[in-house]
């Protein structure tokens, strides 16, 4: 009885790697392939930046201490709020999911709310001003609000 060692090419069969290490040099990349679609996928899951969506009221009256509901996406950590150019003092009351109001998308109008209490000092002038909310994924961009005239 004759043992086969490697290829013969009088007959057609062709040498080159056993069967066995084919098999695991074809596992190997298979694998390989698998662990970089996971990756891939991974990537896509990544929570997004947080963002303010809406604000109401969208203007902040001088003398007044006003509650503000701020929805946007990834502002369940939220951690702080804060008026850029305005000493205001700003207290987060709560923060966490919610869902959006029936006719609308999550993406749109946001998926979580910050509800805070603005105590704005009587001697603030009227003027443009920014909202940043800061969470462990980082600032949101700034939103633009209104500090309203007292009168």
């Amino acid at each position: 009885m004759r043992r086969w060692r490697g290829g013969d090419w009088r007959n057609g069969v062709t040498g080159g790697l056993p069967v066995p290490r084919i098999l695991v040099a074809l596992l190997a990349l298979s694998a390989v392939s698998l662990c970089a679609m996971a990756e891939e996928k991974k990537d896509d899951k990544k929570k997004e930046a947080p963002r303010i969506a809406c604000v109401a009221p969208l203007a902040f009256v001088p003398g007044q201490t006003q509650t503000v509901r701020i929805r946007g996406l990834s502002l369940a950590d939220a951690s702080a709020v804060k008026l850029a150019n305005a000493d205001v003092s700003i207290t987060i009351k709560s923060k966490g999911k919610s869902e959006p109001p029936k006719p609308f998308d999550a993406a749109k109008v946001g998926d979580t709310e910050v509800v805070a209490e603005v105590k704005v000092p009587s001697d603030l002038k009227p003027a443009d001003t920014f909202l940043v909310i800061t969470t462990p994924a980082g600032d949101t961009p700034e939103f633009a609000i209104r500090i309203a005239d007292a009168s």
